[in-house]
């Protein structure tokens, strides 16, 4: 629990459980990455992910938001 909330205050600031980051696994990475920085001002990063399981190729996206956002 402890190691949690430092971690979150060292990614969020001193806001403590006022943020989460999202990893979004799709085929349309390059279309919702587009919308989350229109809707919401956030930055994304989208990273290349190959499946395990399934050995397809897919984007992950990476996003840090509020937790009402």
């Amino acid at each position: 629990f402890v190691a949690t909330r430092v971690i979150d205050a060292i990614l969020y600031g001193l806001d403590l459980g006022t943020g989460k980051l999202l990893f979004i696994i799709s085929d349309q990475g390059k279309q919702i990455s587009a919308k989350i920085i229109e809707t919401l001002g956030r930055g994304v990063t989208i990273l290349p992910g190959h499946g395990a399981y399934s050995g397809q190729e897919r984007d992950v996206l990476f996003c840090a938001v509020r937790k009402y956002e």
